[in-house]
């Protein structure tokens, strides 16, 4: 007799060792009201731990939602497509509306130039490296009030490597429109409130934007698609640049040219020289307010 589970091995293993011996399992009873109870007990304990799922779950999209800096913009791409021209040229624009924002160039930025910083200027090692304040750090553009920058000579000896989140987070508790000219870097597109992805018609580039798109995806929703360089094409089209990021361009900054060039030289904002290029950066700068005031910032 053989109580317990049995195994068709050791029934075999039994039957050859000792003949043809009686083999009988031990029934068991089941309960049925008991196995119903159980089955019932382990529903609502699932449904509780789902409930709980939900909760975390919630709870994690609202850390999220919270990690974002709501007056944080950064302007970026992959490769060079005139992200600074761009960054310089809205900050003024904003400037000139009577909004005060403070730009973050890279440390190796040419924003130095485009706002006829002082020779020496290093308000980005000040302010980060030294910790000194913001007050003594920032460099207000002088022709253009309420438009401030933190910035350094190219020339000079390349001090600041790379910006922290903590750091950008206490530039952004003043309050002021923080916006960042990150270069290639995407360590702060998770915070921004509105990215500017700055984009032209150079097919390699867009290669480089897809691949670096493909890497990132929770910042997509606040990514506003800036066409630099707008102009027609033998090339590509637009609706090509469109199809290739899987998003509307939603303001087109015109190829200035020989105008970009000596703005650049001259140290002045081309906004503040040419009539039509500050329509096009009002008409950015617009995109961009509606995508903050999503983030119940602007007003």
């Amino acid at each position: 007799i053989i109580y317990g589970p049995v195994t068709s091995g050791l029934l075999i293993e039994r039957i050859r060792a000792r003949g043809e011996p009686e083999a009988i399992t031990k029934g068991v009873v089941i309960d049925e009201y008991a196995e119903k109870e159980k089955q019932q007990n382990l529903s609502v304990k699932m449904q509780n731990r789902a409930g709980e799922f939900a909760k975390n779950i919630g709870q994690m999209i609202k850390k999220k939602e919270e990690a974002i800096l709501n007056n944080l913009i950064v302007v970026w791409a992959p490769y060079s497509t005139g992200r600074s021209f761009t960054a310089v040229n809205l900050c003024a624009i904003w400037g000139l509306d009577g909004l005060e924002s403070i730009l973050v160039d890279r440390p190796d930025g040419p924003a130095w130039i485009y706002v006829n910083a002082p020779e020496g200027e290093e308000g980005l090692d000040s302010c980060f490296e030294k910790n000194e304040s913001l007050q003594a750090s920032i460099y207000p553009v002088q022709i253009v009030p309420g438009f401030f920058v933190l910035t350094k000579d190219p020339m000079l000896e390349q001090v600041t490597e790379s910006i922290s989140v903590r750091d950008i987070e206490r530039l952004a508790s003043f309050g002021t429109l923080v916006i960042i000219n990150a270069g290639s870097d995407c360590s702060l597109l998770e915070k921004a409130a509105a990215i500017i992805v700055v984009t032209d018609y150079d097919y390699n580039g867009l290669v480089k934007l897809q691949k670096a798109m493909q890497k990132e995806e929770t910042w997509h929703e606040r990514m506003v698609l800036c066409l630099n360089r707008d102009g027609p094409s033998k090339y590509l089209q637009d609706w090509y640049v469109e199809q290739a990021i899987g998003r509307k361009v939603s303001a087109r900054i015109p190829n200035y040219g020989i105008k970009a060039v000596e703005s650049q030289r001259a140290g002045i904002p081309l906004v503040l020289t040419d009539q039509d290029a500050a329509g096009s950066f009002r008409k950015l700068a617009s995109v961009i307010q509606r995508q903050l005031e999503e983030n119940t910032w602007i007003e």
